[in-house]
C-alpha cells in the first residue's frame, strides 16, 4: 500500500516538474520559447500548449491550494529550497551557473505542487 502511496505522489511530481519546465526551462525547448520565436510558423501547437498549460496549472494549483493553503506553499518552498541550501553547502550539490540555480528553483516549484496534490490523501488516511 504504501509503494502505491509513493508512486502516485511521483506521477503527480513528474506532471508538475513536465508543465514547470513546459513553461520555460534553460535549454529553449518550451512554451515561453515557442510564443517568443516564429508564433505564425506555430500557431496551433502554440495556443494547443498553452490552453493545455493553463488547465493543467489551473487545476494543479486549485489543488495544492485548497490541501495546503498559502502559507503551506510557503513552508514547503522554503523547506525545499532549505535542502538544496545544505545540500550545496556539503558539496552534494553544485550550483555553479544561473542555469542550475534555474533548474533548482523549478524543480522547488514542481516539488511544492507535487506535495500540495498529494497533501490531502496524506491527510484522509488518518
Amino acid at each position: 500500500m504504501r509503494s502505491e502511496g509513493f508512486r502516485v505522489f511521483l506521477s503527480r511530481w513528474l506532471l508538475a516538474l513536465v508543465m514547470v519546465f513546459g513553461t520555460y526551462n534553460a535549454r529553449g525547448q518550451s512554451f515561453y520559447h515557442l510564443w517568443r520565436g516564429d508564433i505564425e510558423a506555430h500557431l496551433s501547437v502554440t495556443v494547443l500548449a498553452g490552453l493545455v498549460l493553463v488547465i493543467l496549472f489551473a487545476i494543479c494549483l486549485k489543488t495544492t491550494i485548497q490541501s495546503i493553503h498559502w502559507l503551506g506553499m510557503i513552508a514547503a518552498a522554503l523547506v525545499v529550497a532549505t535542502l538544496i541550501w545544505v545540500m550545496s553547502d556539503y558539496n552534494l550539490l553544485h550550483i555553479s551557473n544561473e542555469s542550475y540555480i534555474l533548474y533548482f528553483g523549478q524543480i522547488v516549484l514542481a516539488t511544492v505542487i507535487a506535495i500540495g496534490m498529494s497533501w490531502g490523501e496524506v491527510r484522509n488516511r488518518r
